[in-house]
C-alpha cells in the first residue's frame, strides 16, 4: 500500500514538471491571430533571426500561493526543483515550512514579430544559486507559445533565499542576473519542432 502510495506522488510530480514550476492552468488569452491554414506537410523550416522575439522585464509578483503548494507536496518538488538546478539539500529547505524561502512570479513581456507562431521551450539562467535566487528553467505553463505578430506576458516561478536577499532587494538583485529564451518555430507536434532552435537575452 505504501508503494501505491509513492508511485503515485512520482506519477503526479512527473505531470507537474511537464507543465511548467508552479504550473497555471490555462495562458492569458491572447489578441485573435489569422486563421492557420491546413498543414499537410512537414512545416517549412525558418532561419532564426535576432530580432524576431524580443524579451523584457515586465513585473515581479508574490508568488506565496505556490510556495504552499510546495510544501504541501514535498514529493512533487523534489522532482521539480531540478528545473531550478537545486540540489536534494537546498531543495530541502523550500518545504521546510521555518526556512527563510519566498516565492515571486517573474513575468516577462515576449513579443513575436514574425508572421508565424514562435515557441519558448527553455529559460537559461546560469546565476541560479549564486545570489540566492533560483529562476525556473521553463515558464509557468511548460512550453510558451507567442502568436504570430503577437506580444505575451510569460510567468515565470522564481524562489528567493530570504536570508540571503531582503525582500525589498529581490527585484534589483534579479535584474542582476543574466537571463535567455530558448525557442523555436511552433509546431503541431512538440517533440518535433520545426525550424532551428533560438536564443534571445532577456532584458531585466
Amino acid at each position: 500500500m505504501k508503494a501505491k502510495i509513492i508511485l503515485a506522488g512520482l506519477v503526479a510530480a512527473s505531470l507537474l514538471v511537464s507543465a511548467g514550476c508552479g504550473s497555471k492552468a490555462d495562458p492569458e488569452p491572447q489578441p485573435p491571430t489569422a486563421p492557420h491554414e491546413v498543414q499537410t506537410k512537414v512545416p517549412e523550416t525558418h532561419e532564426r533571426t535576432s530580432k524576431e522575439l524580443k524579451a523584457s522585464f515586465d513585473s515581479l509578483t508574490d508568488g506565496s500561493s505556490i510556495m504552499e503548494n510546495y510544501r504541501d507536496n514535498e514529493i512533487s518538488f523534489s522532482n521539480e526543483a531540478k528545473l531550478y538546478g537545486m540540489n536534494s539539500e537546498t531543495a530541502a529547505l523550500v518545504t521546510f515550512r521555518e526556512s527563510s524561502f519566498r516565492c515571486y512570479v517573474l513575468n516577462l513581456k515576449v513579443s513575436n514579430s514574425r508572421k508565424y507562431d514562435l515557441t519558448v521551450r527553455t529559460v537559461l539562467s546560469p546565476d541560479n544559486g549564486k545570489n540566492g535566487i533560483w529562476v525556473c528553467g521553463v515558464s509557468q505553463f511548460g512550453a510558451f507559445d507567442v502568436a504570430a505578430r503577437g506580444t505575451a506576458k510569460m510567468p515565470i516561478t522564481v524562489l528567493v533565499d530570504g536570508s540571503v536577499v531582503a525582500a525589498d532587494a529581490v527585484e534589483q538583485t534579479l535584474r542582476g542576473m543574466t537571463l535567455s529564451l530558448e525557442y523555436t518555430d511552433t509546431a503541431d507536434d512538440d517533440t518535433q519542432p520545426s525550424g532551428e532552435t533560438g536564443t534571445i537575452s532577456v532584458k531585466l
